[in-house]
């Protein structure tokens, strides 16, 4: 079980790698819309370091899927012994 928990989650770690292939720094090939770009106070006239930061939210539930399904399985391993 620790096998197949240690390879899921290294597929979902390369998927959320192959899915975030930029640098945050990175400049800003074309211009974001307005009202996605989130000024803060001192940040007038500055450059805008890359895209607008997106929380990993979908990695954090298949992550808990994953690991929610092999404690059932070792939960119904146990039980069954």
């Amino acid at each position: 079980m620790f096998a197949i928990l240690g390879s899921l989650l290294f597929v979902t770690a390369y998927m959320r790698g192959r899915h975030s292939k930029h640098d945050f720094a990175d400049r800003v090939r074309k211009p974001y819309p307005p009202e996605l770009v989130i000024e803060t106070v001192g940040q007038e006239d500055k450059r805008v370091f890359g895209p607008p930061f997106v929380t990993a939210g979908w990695i954090v539930v298949a992550v808990s899927c994953i690991v929610a399904a092999v404690e059932i399985v070792l939960l119904v391993l146990i039980i069954r012994i």
